[in-house]
């Protein structure tokens, strides 16, 4: 009797498991899938600051200093007026920006 008992519990068991796994893979696919689109653009600010000369005369350094803040905000107004197309910056690699939004 005891090991109808058990047979039975391990039954149900089992059972109970391939339903809810069953219902578990219904509710996943139900919900659907969310998709991309993608969008890359080169990086902007490419002016780069020079840091040494070939006949060794010394860099101005505030010339430095100004390219690389002009770079910046060329680098800022991209990802800002992308941001308002609905656009997000997922990725920076090598001379490109990668952005992604949500497939409508």
């Amino acid at each position: 009797m005891k090991k109808h008992l058990y047979l039975t519990i391990i039954i149900v068991a089992l059972l109970s498991l391939v339903g809810w796994t069953e219902y578990a893979r219904g509710q996943r696919s139900s919900v659907g899938r969310q998709t991309w689109e993608y969008h890359v653009d080169p990086v902007p600010g490419t002016r780069v600051p020079r840091f040494g000369t070939m006949d060794g005369r010394p860099i101005n350094p505030v010339e430095n200093a100004e390219v690389a803040r002009s770079n910046a905000a060329e680098d800022e107004r991209l990802i800002n007026q992308r941001a308002a197309e609905g656009w997000e910056l997922t990725a920076v690699g090598g001379v490109n920006y990668y952005f992604r939004r949500a497939k409508l």
